[in-house]
């Protein structure tokens, strides 16, 4: 699966930096050496927590373009873009109840001191001041959640890759042995 992902990456990377497409576009010519920049997509554990955090933040708050400002935030932090670009997408039509209602009910809980679930797109756009708020608010919570995850994720992977090797040489050695002894 690693290999996989490398190999998606790679040829992402080879398609952006190709000089025909780097002309294509104002903005690919104004982004285009930042984006293809290679440290920007390494699978690195501490760019790809970062990177997952920045997305999941921009991604609460309500502003227009939020993957263009995670793309903005992670190049100017040297972060994972995939990764915030990922999570940037993880708001959409279909997950605007699970994500922006809690904000909202959030901040007009901390605006106005009522706790009531009584959501609609409707009633958050015009109480913007609770909404943006809450958005403040759960953006760090979400944000430290995904950073938090990619770090747990890392670490299950990394135990299980060391966990192989060490039956692969213990294996190994017990071939070694066997040969050793019946010559």
């Amino acid at each position: 699966m690693n290999a996989l992902i490398e190999k998606t990456l790679r040829q992402t990377y080879r398609f952006l930096r190709h000089p025909r497409n780097m002309r294509k576009g104002r903005l690919r010519a104004w982004l285009g050496g930042a984006v293809v920049d290679r440290g920007l997509w390494t699978l690195h554990r501490e760019k790809m927590a970062w990177g997952l955090a920045a997305g999941l933040f921009i991604a609460i708050q309500p502003l227009p373009m939020q993957t263009l400002w995670a793309v903005a935030l992670c190049i100017w932090r040297r972060w994972n873009v995939p990764m915030a670009i990922l999570a940037c997408w993880f708001t959409n039509p279909l997950t605007a109840v699970i994500t922006y209602g809690p904000s909202w009910v959030l901040g007009k809980w901390m605006l106005y001191g009522k706790l009531e679930w009584n959501f609609s797109l409707g009633a958050a756009l015009n109480d913007i001041k609770a909404f943006s708020l809450g958005s403040l608010v759960a953006g760090p919570v979400w944000a430290l959640a995904g950073f938090f995850l990619v770090q747990a994720c890392f670490g299950m992977i990394e135990r299980s890759l060391e966990r192989r090797r060490l039956v692969r040489a213990a294996a190994r050695d017990a071939v070694h042995l066997a040969a050793r002894t019946s010559a």
